[in-house]
């Protein structure tokens, strides 16, 4: 499958968000799952290249074990 990248506002993607909630969830949920995880992997790249050079993060207290 080709992949295509855009780039959307927040309040666009609250459009986006909108009509997915519209059609049936068999149909959605991939699509909904497949754009989080692209927002969460580009959230955790921001976050790694605000951190300065060589730090490491602390530990994520509520991640468990």
């Amino acid at each position: 499958m080709e992949k295509l990248t855009f780039e959307f506002t927040g309040a666009e993607m609250a459009v986006i968000n909108e009509g997915l909630m519209q059609v049936p969830y068999g149909k959605a949920a991939p699509v909904v799952n497949g754009i989080n995880a692209q927002i969460q992997a580009a959230f955790n790249k921001r976050k790694d290249e605000e951190a300065p050079s060589g730090a490491t993060p602390p530990p994520d207290e509520g991640r468990g074990d």
